[in-house]
């Protein structure tokens, strides 16, 4: 007899936002006759969905492109199996892809106090770096936003930076790396 029993609605669906782009990931399906799963994408909560992949999604994971900054995106995934059979939806997931913005130390978002000294090397995003030997100096970045990232070298001359997010401590990343 033919097989009319679909699988289970995929869970654990996230997303997650790039620029541009979205990566979906998901629990797998242990159905064993499991043969992949569609990808759909809306940008109305509840659809109507468009079907994204042009095959089967064969892993857990899927990275859709080509997307519009700012606009929002609502994403389902169903599980197939052999037999052609497919799932009902997961739940829904909504994310809005983000562009990335690099700010150098010359840039105005960045306040600077105590003493602070310029430090010229191809090596550097931008060519140069700020360091500072002095203890209580301070660089603010004041941003709008729902994410920074911090990139920084570490060697054996560094030290720790504490981090403030609207004036409440974070963290203290550690700078420090051994010469060995």
């Amino acid at each position: 007899t033919a097989d009319t029993t679909p699988p289970a609605a995929p869970t654990g669906l996230t997303a997650t936002a790039g620029s541009g782009s979205v990566s979906l990931s998901w629990n797998a399906n242990t159905e064993i006759d499991l043969a992949g799963y569609n990808i759909y994408r809306s940008t109305t909560s509840g659809g109507p969905y468009t079907k994204v992949n042009t095959s089967l999604v064969t892993g857990t994971s899927y990275n859709d492109t080509g997307l519009t900054n700012g606009t929002t995106y609502y994403y389902t995934i169903t599980a197939i199996d052999t037999g052609s059979n497919e799932s009902t939806k997961s739940s829904e997931v909504s994310v809005t892809p983000i562009s990335a913005t690099r700010y150098e130390e010359t840039n105005s978002a960045i306040s600077w106090t105590g003493t602070w000294k310029n430090y010229s090397s191809s090596l550097y995003s931008g060519g140069t770096t700020k360091y500072t030997n002095g203890t209580g100096a301070t660089a603010t970045f004041t941003f709008t936003g729902t994410g920074v990232t911090l990139i920084s070298a570490k060697c054996d001359n560094r030290g720790k930076a504490k981090i403030y997010i609207d004036g409440i401590y974070e963290t203290e990343i550690d700078l420090y790396a051994s010469p060995n």
